[in-house]
């Protein structure tokens, strides 16, 4: 649920309230915060950088929104290869239809 909210506020563009939401409600590393004020300036390759950090840590709750926000950056970085492969290591058994039929 406060990935949802987090994920609204993003798209108005309120990074003080996402930010609020994630150290106030989501108990996650720094690195989240850290990547949201990057992807609030719009630093793109240290958003991308940190959100992938983030995914490597087993005790984030909030590993959907940082896929999807992963996703943000390598759109805004033009990296269409990278994000083939990481969409495509998300559906199961390289099945895509997949992805339209669950969260992840």
């Amino acid at each position: 649920f406060p990935g949802n909210v987090g994920r609204l506020y993003g798209h108005l563009d309120e990074w003080d309230v996402v930010r609020g939401i994630f150290r106030d409600k989501v108990q996650c590393g720094d690195s989240v915060q850290e990547a949201l004020l990057a992807e609030a300036t719009g630093t793109w390759r240290e958003a991308r950088d940190l959100y992938q950090e983030t995914l490597q840590e087993t005790d984030c709750l909030l590993h959907d929104y940082c896929h999807q926000a992963l996703y943000k950056c390598l759109a805004h970085l033009s990296d269409w290869d990278k994000l083939n492969t990481n969409v495509r290591s998300q559906a199961a058994d390289g099945d895509l239809d997949q992805l339209w039929k669950d969260s992840w």
